[in-house]
């Protein structure tokens, strides 16, 4: 998978079908109960004992087709509950990167926007939990050279993409030590480009790249 410029990216498609049985298992249960309650009703074993249980109550002006679809509105209506839930959790990550720096926005009420410049990446960090592993997902998080929280053990709610596709985690993650060890190479402490022939000179503090964790 290849990074591409001015793109935007989501968390990537594990991710949403994580999210679904995260979040939405038992409202997508619901409304698979409420689908088949219809059908049972219209078309199954459930039709004879209803169409008696209506003819005894004829005052109520129901059939029991009639009812048959007020159950599945409801089962479709838990469908799309669910869908309403995930996206939501979906929607809240993306990202795109361009020349200079990687862009992320987070959350949809609250919305907050962070710019990372290439110059100052010192590290990518990818980590998998255990149970991730068979699921293709992982949480990524981006060190620059002025944190001083480096050193420090990272904990779930401190990564900067909580969970995302661990494909497109290692491609984000290619692209941003690449982008990061060319501005090291070829830009000093002031991000002014110099020429080939000062390449030798120690003219400021490189930005290190910890590609072990890539």
């Amino acid at each position: 998978m290849i990074i591409a410029l001015d793109t935007r990216y989501r968390t990537g498609q594990r991710t949403y079908i994580y999210f679904i049985f995260k979040y939405c298992w038992w409202i997508i249960g619901l409304a698979a109960l409420f689908c088949y309650l219809a059908y049972s009703i219209a078309f199954g074993t459930l039709n004879d004992p209803t169409a008696h249980f209506l003819a005894s109550h004829a005052d109520w002006y129901v059939s029991p087709d009639m009812l048959a679809q007020w159950i599945l509105f409801v089962g479709v209506g838990f469908f799309i509950v669910a869908y309403l839930r995930v996206s939501v959790q979906y929607r809240q990550y993306s990202f795109f990167v361009d020349d200079h720096a990687f862009h992320l926005r987070r959350g949809l009420l609250r919305m907050q926007e962070i710019t990372i410049p290439y110059k100052q990446i010192s590290n990518v960090h990818i980590e998998q939990p255990y149970h991730w592993r068979l699921l293709g997902l992982a949480q990524l998080d981006i060190t620059i050279s002025s944190s001083r929280e480096a050193l420090r053990p990272r904990k779930r709610r401190d990564f900067l993409i909580p969970v995302i596709d661990k494909s497109l985690a290692r491609a984000l993650s290619r692209f941003l030590v690449e982008e990061a060890s060319g501005y090291g190479d070829t830009y000093d402490e002031d991000g002014d480009e110099e020429d080939d022939e000062y390449d030798d000179e120690d003219d400021g503090e490189d930005v290190e790249i910890d590609e072990a964790n890539t």
